[in-house]
Parts: structure tokens; sequence; C-alpha cells
């Protein structure tokens, strides 16, 4: 007969940075900041210059987790899915707009299929990732969906967002990870008969880690600025047809 060997789950491994990490962060043109309620995360403005900000946020890459099978049920392969969500407050600056912002990552995936030192069958493990969308102010921005499947070493992943988009504005950021493993196996009789198995334990891990945020802003001409562009043009215009004549 078969022997079973229980199932371990592991998730949400910390992780570390060097950027000290606040619940603010100060650019030149607005303030990325966290709402009390999403406590998980941190904020670490790593560069502010030439109208680029790029702030590094750290708890949002807690959606993770590996699994392992040494039991191999046939059917049931152990599985894990985690699910996060993200929320940012934006407080932008009178006289700037974001432009446009970008999300990078790294995906790092481990797949290790159990194999059989002799015959039998191999282990079937996967991994799966799914970034979404930004959200903001209750509208949708999209940025498109990525979906990377079967992962095993370093993805590098992007998600672009063009606006413009002036004031101030909430975010949202959705990412979901899946794995699975199964373990292999092989079999063989003993001198009565007897079915033994042999397991050789699977792994399936992804994670996503080192997670920025690319801001651009840019000034917003005031008004009286534009009246005095249009008057300058204008009067410009006039004495271009006054020379004609």
């Amino acid at each position: 007969m078969r022997q079973t060997i229980p199932t371990l789950l592991f998730g949400l491994a910390a992780l570390t940075s060097t950027v000290v990490h606040a619940e603010r962060a100060d650019a030149a043109g607005f303030a990325m900041r966290l709402p009390g309620t999403w406590s998980n995360s941190s904020l670490g403005l790593l560069s502010d210059s030439g109208g680029t900000a790029r702030i590094a946020i750290k708890g949002f890459e807690g959606v993770e987790g590996y699994v392992m099978d040494v039991t191999s049920q046939e059917d049931n392969a152990p599985d894990l899915l985690n699910w996060g969500q993200s929320g940012f407050a934006f407080d932008v600056r009178d006289g700037y707009r974001i432009n446009t912002m970008t999300l990078t990552g790294t995906l790092t995936g481990v797949l290790s299929p159990g194999i059989p030192s002799a015959g039998g069958t191999i282990g079937v493990v996967s991994n799966e990732f799914i970034m979404g969308r930004f959200e903001l102010a209750g509208q949708s921005i999209s940025m498109g969906q990525r979906t990377l499947e079967n992962v095993h070493g370093d993805e590098q992943i992007q998600l672009n967002a063009g606006m413009p988009f002036e004031g101030d504005f909430t975010m949202l950021l959705h990412n979901r990870v899946y794995n699975s493993a199964e373990s292999g196996s092989s079999y063989w009789y003993d001198g009565d008969e007897a079915e033994v198995t042999t397991y050789y334990q699977s792994y399936a891990s992804v994670h996503w880690h080192d997670v920025v945020l690319t801001v651009q802003v840019s000034p917003v001409p005031e008004p009286a600025t534009y009246a005095m562009l249009l008057g300058g043009l204008g009067i410009a215009g006039f004495a271009a047809r006054r020379h004609k004549v």
C-alpha cells in the first residue's frame, strides 16, 4: 500500500532591503502615501530628478509562497493560491500633473519535479503569476494584464499607464500567485508480491520582488501664463500682417 506523508505548505516569506521605507514618499511634484488600512506595505524614495521619481514598494510583493509534495495522491495534487491588493494615495501638488506611471519588478520562480532514480513517474509542477491593473479614484486606467506561467528563474515584468492626471487620487494594485506540485514516484513488488511505492519530492514556488514605481511629472502652466502666451502670439501675428502691408 502507498504510505502518505502530510503535504507541507509555506508562504509569505519576508524580504529585506537596504532602502529606508516609510508610509510616505515625497517627490517634487507629488507625495505618495499609504492609507491607514494598508499597513502591510511601505515606500522608499529611490531618486527624484528631472521630473522623474522612482519609488520602491515593499510589502506588495508579499503575495508569494511555495508548495512541496511528498505524497502525490492521484488527481489531488497539492496546490497553493494567494492573492493580494495594496492601496496608495497620491497628492499631486498645485502646478504639477502626472504624465505616466510604470510599475516594474522581478518575478522569481522555481520548478523542481521529483525525478525517480530509475524508472517510474516524474513529478508534475507548475506556477502562475497574474498582475492586474491600476485603479484610480474609482475609475480603471488600463495597464494591460500580465500572466506568466511556469516561471523557472528570473523574469522581468512591466506595466505602463499613460494619463495625464492632475489632482489627488488613489491607486489599487492587484496580483495573484498559484503553485502546484505532485511528487514523482516509482513502484515495485517485494518477495510477497506486495506493491512498494517510493515518492520523490516535487517543489514549486513563485514570488514578486524589487517592485519599483516610476512616475513622470511636469509643471502645468498657470492660466495667466496661457493668457500671456496667447497675447504674445496675437501681437506677433498683428505685427506680421502690418509688415506685409
